[in-house]
Formats: structure tokens, C-alpha cells, sequence
């Protein structure tokens, strides 16, 4: 059974929409695994009406999660159980008032791409965990950055289901 940290604190009522983001280490680190993942994320989640972003550095994983805070609870608390996931934290966990990425069901960023969004004097840290969050200040300030660095749905899934 896998561990799960909780480092952020508070609940809400669960009608709220709100932000997960959480880090883990892969526990089979490879291309076909995040492929995998992407493939079940954007098959379940618009059923769940979750949307989010899924970023892996080779070796570790950082997820954001947005929906409903029940909905979203559930998703974190399977993934907790997900093989494929070992050190899992949840990091941040706010309510949002607007989803940063409500047109994706799961988007991929690479690492060129969270690259081009962070440079490396933004970040204190060479973490991923820091780099996300460093990225995602970004992505809010200007929406646009979106379109050009989450991976879009085809070509992935293809090979992933391969």
C-alpha cells in the first residue's frame, strides 16, 4: 500500500473547485508509463469533470488536479494506490476561482517545454515540484502560453495504447 504525505492542511465543503498539485517518483520510469497515465486521465476525467496537467521529469512526476473537491479527493486518494506512483505528496491544495487548465482533460508538458517556461534564475531550486510552480505563476499571467506547451491529445495515445 502506497504512503501518501498531506503537507497541505485545510478542507473545504465539497462543491468547491479546487487545485491539487502533487509530486511523486515513478516507480517504472518510461515513456510507455506516462503514456499510460495520460491515456486513463483523458479517458476518466472528463466523466469526473476534473481537467489538469501532468508534467514528468524522467523520473518524477508533479500532477495538478482541478475539479470539484470531492472528485478531485477521489482521483488523489486512487492515485495514492496507483503502483506506478511511490513518495507521493500533495504539495498544494487551494480553492481556485477559475481553472487554469479548463480545455484539457490531462496535458502533457515536457521538459523542453517546462524549460521554455521557467528559466533557471526563476527558480531557487532545479526541482520539478518548484519548477511547476514556478511555471504555473507563468501560465497565469499570460493564458496564451498554453496553446504552445501542452502536448496535444494526438500522437500521444496512439502509441501509448501500442
Amino acid at each position: 500500500m502506497q504512503t501518501c504525505r498531506l503537507t497541505a492542511g485545510t478542507t473545504w465543503a465539497g462543491s468547491l473547485d479546487v487545485q491539487y498539485i502533487y509530486q511523486s517518483k515513478s516507480t517504472f520510469p518510461s515513456a510507455a508509463d506516462w503514456k499510460r497515465i495520460l491515456v486513463s486521465a483523458r479517458k476518466n476525467n472528463p466523466r469526473l469533470g476534473i481537467t489538469g496537467a501532468l508534467f514528468f521529469d524522467g523520473q518524477h512526476y508533479v500532477q495538478i488536479l482541478e475539479g470539484c473537491e470531492s472528485a478531485v479527493e477521489k482521483l488523489f486518494l486512487t492515485i495514492c494506490e496507483d503502483s506506478r506512483h511511490q513518495d507521493i505528496e500533495l504539495i498544494e491544495r487551494v480553492i481556485i476561482g477559475e481553472r487554469l487548465f479548463a480545455d484539457w482533460s490531462m496535458g502533457f508538458v515536457a521538459p523542453f517545454q517546462l524549460d521554455e517556461l521557467v528559466a533557471e534564475s526563476e527558480v531557487a531550486s532545479d526541482g520539478l515540484a518548484q519548477r511547476v510552480r514556478a511555471a504555473i505563476r507563468r501560465l497565469e499571467k499570460d493564458r496564451r502560453l498554453l496553446a504552445r506547451v501542452i502536448a496535444p491529445n494526438e500522437g500521444l495515445l496512439e502509441t501509448a495504447q501500442s
